[in-house]
């Protein structure tokens, strides 16, 4: 019979194909992610207004040397319609941006959004004395997945990302 190549050639494919298998990452939707940030964050109200004082923006307190709360104070919440508010959001920036990205995206996205929202308020909006929510974390992940799909020309994701510029350009 034929031979389709030396032990050394097809060990060499397999190892290929076996390296390539490697570098794929799970890919994950945004639900399960935004499932977490949501318990995670529901989690925090079990430790009541006290725990919620010590973990919000508040621009003195960082001023002060409080820096985490640059980070914190996007997962606390003011009340359970806040949270609730905040929780519907989330789903639907689920539903308008169903991209799957690899879970170090979705950590990536989940640590830096958080404390960009803290720093921004800090730089950029000294009138902002306090900050509790995760309002300013979804407007950055609709951002983002949006603004993917309207690089593939949405009509839609433009209008939303339009919509998302005024409502921030009108909460300051």
């Amino acid at each position: 019979g034929m031979v389709h190549g030396s032990r050394g050639e097809r060990r060499e494919a397999e190892m290929q194909r076996g390296h390539i298998i490697t570098q794929r990452r799970l890919q994950l939707g945004p639900w399960p992610v935004q499932a977490v940030a949501c318990i995670a964050s529901g989690l925090l109200m079990l430790g009541g207004a006290r725990l919620a004082g010590v973990l919000a923006y508040d621009r003195g307190a960082v001023l002060s040397g409080a820096v985490w709360r640059l980070w914190t104070g996007n997962w606390v919440h003011l009340n359970l319609v806040h949270y609730a508010l905040n929780a519907a959001s989330l789903a639907a920036f689920s539903a308008l941006c169903p991209e799957r990205l690899c879970l170090r995206d979705w950590i990536l996205r989940w640590s830096v959004l958080p404390a960009a929202v803290g720093l921004g308020l800090l730089l950029f909006a000294p009138a902002v004395q306090q900050y509790a929510g995760l309002s300013g974390a979804i407007y950055g992940l609709l951002f983002l997945g949006l603004g993917r799909q309207a690089a593939q020309g949405s009509r839609f994701a433009w209008a939303c990302l339009a919509f998302l510029t005024l409502r921030i350009a009108t909460e300051f």
